[in-house]
């Protein structure tokens, strides 16, 4: 286990070798297409891209001098069954003890075979850290598991022990130990934090497009001892002994069986942290934000021109309001002098009905005066209505309000013609009548004429003073 993977079995360690924010190779983007192998060298242990495209089925794979790789990608776009391959290197196999061969010397015991050699330890996974801002993604298998630990070298034979010449059978060499199998190496470290883009068209957690292979790597397993060497045999020798002249020598042992060597250990399994980016999450929420903001900035300065608009078109209206209520106004002065000038006629009127039972003949010659200053007075007025009259249209409404005391003076009206029907009638007995109904309708002026000077109640006089001088005209042509 070399000193980078036990850094890396401890979180906050891990995020001090692999820094987020670290200057590395920096492209503006990095196209890999779809079925294609990309290597990953040493000089790439760290991009920086602005733009990250990989195509279906892609493979990113590492040199073998890679430890350690660190991605930031602004914007990321990855088809389905992309593969980092990410895994340790398997350790290398021991190598197989070298045996004693051939037979030892004479009386001489065998010589041992020598030991297997041991498994080298498979590699750790290569250490992953990634900050993505994905668009769109399809599926990510991730296989940062620890390379397999090698098996370890099986132990030589020992020698075969020597011939027996006038000694005790030597013993035969001993096998040679059997290699130790090699430890699995770490999975890796395997960091991602991710945000996504606006607009991307996936959402929600990573773990449903990436998967996360990094287990620690399978143990190597022992080799087995060599066998020993073969003891030499026992025989008889040419030897004068008390019993004879043969002495037996005893045969030599087998050499010992080499020891089995150990299993290596397991490699352990790495951390793997899919976290959301909370700064890239916000940094997107402020992007939306102000973009909101810009929409509805435009949409306060567009209302702001619509108001200003409206503010110059009703301002335009107000000035052409008052021009034309000024000019109201002035007929509405020139109406009120038509006005006395009514009421004085009525006034002669008046007079002249009292004097009409002293001279029936002066009160007809009265009469077709005042008919003929009444045409006059009534081809003024005619003039000044026609004017008023386009004025005054759009009030209609306010003036159906005061129908009940036009149609009382018009009432008024047609009792005065009435009573000058009368007088030419010489019917002077209804003379003082008529100075009533004449006197009553001074009245009503002069009320009308002491109300405030308002729109409606103007144009209300020139209502009535219009049905007035239709009533007299019609007089006048019936005489």
């Amino acid at each position: 286990m070399n000193i980078l993977s036990k850094v890396c079995a401890i979180p906050l360690t891990c995020l001090i070798v692999f820094p987020t924010l670290a200057m590395g190779n920096e492209i503006d983007s990095l196209v890999i297409d779809a079925n294609s192998t990309y290597t990953v060298t040493k000089a790439q242990n760290e991009l920086f891209l602005k733009k990250l495209t990989v195509g279906d089925n892609a493979v990113i794979q590492f040199d073998p001098d890679v430890v350690r790789w660190h991605l930031q990608a602004s914007s990321v776009s990855m088809g389905n069954g992309v593969v980092i391959n990410a895994s340790g290197l398997p350790g290398d196999n021991g190598t197989v003890g070298k045996s004693a061969t051939g037979v030892a010397d004479d009386c001489g015991d065998g010589k041992a075979g020598d030991d297997g050699g041991h498994g080298s330890n498979g590699t750790d996974g290569v250490a992953i850290s990634m900050r993505l801002a994905i668009s769109d993604i399809g599926s990510l298998t991730i296989n940062a598991a620890g390379g397999k630990g090698g098996v370890g070298g099986r132990g030589g034979a020992g020698q075969q022990a020597g011939k027996v010449i006038r000694c005790t059978g030597p013993d035969g060499g001993a096998g040679g130990q059997g290699g130790e199998g090699g430890d699995g190496g770490n999975g890796s470290y395997v960091r991602i934090v991710y945000s996504y883009v606006e607009g991307a068209t996936a959402s929600g957690a990573l773990g449903k497009f990436v998967t996360v292979d990094n287990v620690g790597g399978v143990a190597g397993s022992g080799a087995s001892g060599g066998h020993g060497g073969g003891g030499a045999e026992g025989k008889y020798i040419n030897m004068r002994t008390l019993t004879g002249s043969k002495k037996w020598m005893p045969a030599g042992q087998s050499g010992v069986e080499g020891r089995m060597g150990k299993t290596g250990r397991i490699g352990v399994t790495g951390q793997a942290l899919l976290e959301r980016d909370l700064e890239g999450r916000m940094t997107t929420f402020v992007q939306s934000q102000a973009k909101q903001q810009d929409s509805a900035i435009a949409l306060q300065q567009s209302m702001l021109l619509e108001q200003k608009a409206a503010a110059q078109a009703a301002l335009e209206a107000a000035e052409l309001s008052a021009t034309e209520l000024a000019k109201v106004n002035a007929e509405l002065l020139a109406f009120k002098q038509q006005s006395l000038d009514l009421k004085r006629q009525l006034s002669k009127i008046a007079l002249s009905s009292q004097a009409a039972s002293v001279d029936a003949s002066a009160k007809t010659a009265l009469a077709a005066t005042e008919s003929e200053g009444l045409r006059q007075l009534v081809g003024g007025l005619q003039a000044k209505i026609t004017i008023l009259e386009t004025s005054l249209a759009k009030s209609n409404e306010q003036l159906m309000l005061s129908n009940e005391q036009f149609s009382a003076l018009s009432a008024s009206v047609v009792a005065i013609q009435a009573e000058q029907k009368v007088v030419q009638n010489n019917n002077a007995s209804k003379g003082a009548e008529r100075q009533k109904m004449v006197e009553q309708l001074i009245r009503r002026l002069d009320a009308l004429e002491e109300r405030p000077a308002q729109k409606v109640i103007e144009k209300v006089i020139e209502k009535v003073a219009e049905k007035a001088v239709g009533v007299k005209a019609e007089a006048v042509v019936g005489e």
